[in-house]
């Protein structure tokens, strides 16, 4: 069982018995078993039958659905799960400030920590001389404890994750990798296209380990609470961005494996392609780098790669792939919520 990414610039799902059929305009099918897919990803302008809605809710197949700028777009609902006291744990956790910032302070410790271990690691093949972010970020790991306030502790991590993405600029290693600064909605360049999506397919991922806890997404500790907002998702990506996506992101591109050719120039606003350059200057404009077909599933594979390698898990003291790692610390947070666990604790990546 995994995720099935359909990723399709016109398509179609439907069903025939107890299949999903993907077909394309040019005629092409594909062929998805429900019994092999535990998370379905759709990627582009895909369109369902009523019948293959059917199947999917028959099947209670969790389906995202991702748009050609590899931003969120809807998911199927099923319902909220039944386990009513963890989401009243969550809530009442909430109303104590002195609790979330305890299990805050620690997510954003592990956060900062995996950023100081890949830097750590890839230093010496930076472009330029990075040496005082390393001192940065330890100052900024540090600060981790004294803050007394929520809204403090996201400032740290804010500017944490500034320095990361100074030293990210530094690491990419093909000239024409364009990295000045991280946008979205939509994003200004190449690199920042590939991290937007990134991060949403590795939300989905999160979010579905989530929902398999019975918790409710939208109620966490670190990120506030806001209308539509899937906080508790936000709060646990924030352990695997650089692990998991900031780490593929930056491989990607220094294997060779993205190429210029798998980006373009897109308006997003009027939803046509303009021309193919690789950076765009104006911060209010509707333009953006497009991630082509072509570099999603390059994204993609080397995404589910990564999530299928495997470390050491610490509170369990044994190898788990990164899959089996998001799932567990979903667990390890519900147990904390429900008092089974005293404090809550981030996994060491190195």
């Amino acid at each position: 069982m995994g995720t099935t990414y359909i990723i399709s610039g016109v398509g179609k799902l439907g069903r025939e018995s107890q299949h999903l059929v993907m077909k394309d305009v040019e005629g092409n099918c594909s062929r998805i078993l429900p019994s092999k897919t535990d998370q379905l990803v759709l990627v582009g302008n895909v369109s369902i039958s009523g019948e293959a809605l059917r199947l999917l809710c028959q099947k209670r197949i969790p389906t995202v659905l991702v748009a050609r700028n590899g931003m969120f777009n809807s998911r199927l609902e099923y319902g909220q799960s039944k386990n009513v006291f963890a989401r009243q744990a969550q809530f009442r956790l909430w109303d104590k400030e002195d609790g979330c910032l305890r299990i805050a302070r620690e997510m954003v410790r592990g956060k900062i920590a995996h950023q100081l271990a890949y830097l750590q690691k890839h230093l010496g093949n930076l472009r330029e001389d990075g040496g005082s972010l390393r001192g940065e970020l330890r100052q900024y790991l540090e600060k981790v404890d004294k803050v007394s306030s929520l809204e403090s502790l996201r400032g740290v991590e804010g500017m944490a994750s500034r320095v990361f993405y100074d030293f990210m600029r530094m690491h990419l290693k093909p000239e024409w990798a364009v990295f000045r600064k991280r946008t979205k909605h939509p994003p200004k360049s190449n690199v920042n296209a590939v991290l937007s999506f990134l991060y949403t397919v590795l939300g989905a991922k999160v979010r579905c380990a989530v929902e398999l806890q019975g918790l409710d997404p939208m109620v966490g500790c670190l990120h506030e609470l806001a209308y539509g907002r899937d906080a508790l998702v936000y709060d646990l990506v924030e352990e695997f961005r650089t692990p998991v996506a900031d780490a593929v992101c930056c491989a990607l591109f220094n294997l060779g494996i993205l190429e210029p050719q798998d980006f373009r120039l897109y308006d997003f606003e009027q939803e046509v392609e303009v021309a193919g350059v690789q950076e765009v200057v104006e911060g209010g404009s509707s333009k953006g780098i497009l991630l082509m077909e072509s570099g999603m599933r390059k994204v993609l594979q080397r995404f589910e790669e990564k999530m299928a390698s495997e470390i050491v898990y610490g509170p369990e003291q044994r190898q788990m792939s990164y899959q089996e790692i998001v799932y567990a610390q979903a667990a390890h947070y519900k147990k904390v919520l429900l008092g089974e666990v005293e404090e809550y604790r981030s996994f060491a990546y190195r």
